[in-house]
């Protein structure tokens, strides 16, 4: 059995970080990387402003042990991974994009057959111009390939860019 060591997650939506405890239980020592913007409220545990509470989720408390800042890259074996803001689905998300293989894992932020509900809008803030604004990012990264945070990994990035964009 090989230990876990490293855990990263682009967002705090509960089934995205929902089994953060369980694993942190289960493999002791586990180095867990969160999206700056909720930090502190994972520090204190704070399920309102974690949205938790609003939206209906349900997260165990977690720790975290750093962060994974937008406009740095993270060292993950062989390969560095680039660290990019994806506003819209959640304003804390991020995505990493690894160039040399044009890989991105694009957590919320596209889909197959579009992108996650934007949940700021659901609060009444805007946030359409954002999920716009990750979708030109993502354009600009040119990735060959991308693992979504639901649904299969795909390679038509253009058409499911073009079918992203038609749900704005």
């Amino acid at each position: 059995d090989q230990a876990l060591e490293l855990l990263l997650n682009t967002h705090l939506h509960s089934d995205h970080c929902g089994g953060n405890a369980a694993l942190q239980q289960r493999y002791p020592g586990l180095q867990t990387l969160i999206p700056p913007g909720q930090a502190e409220h994972v520090r204190t545990w704070d399920e309102d402003a974690l949205t938790y509470r609003a939206t209906g989720q349900h997260c165990p408390r977690f720790e975290c042990t750093g962060l994974l800042t937008p406009g740095h890259a993270i060292e993950l074996g062989a390969h560095t991974w680039e660290i990019h803001g994806a506003k819209g689905h959640d304003p804390h998300s991020i995505v990493l994009f690894l160039r040399s293989e044009r890989l991105l894992i694009s957590a919320d932020a596209l889909w197959q057959n579009g992108f996650g509900v934007v949940f700021p809008e659901l609060e009444g803030i805007s946030a359409f111009d954002e999920v716009a604004e990750t979708l030109d990012l993502i354009e600009a990264l040119n990735p060959e390939t991308v693992v979504p945070g639901h649904g299969s990994v795909f390679q038509d990035v253009p058409a499911a860019l073009t079918r992203a964009r038609s749900r704005l």
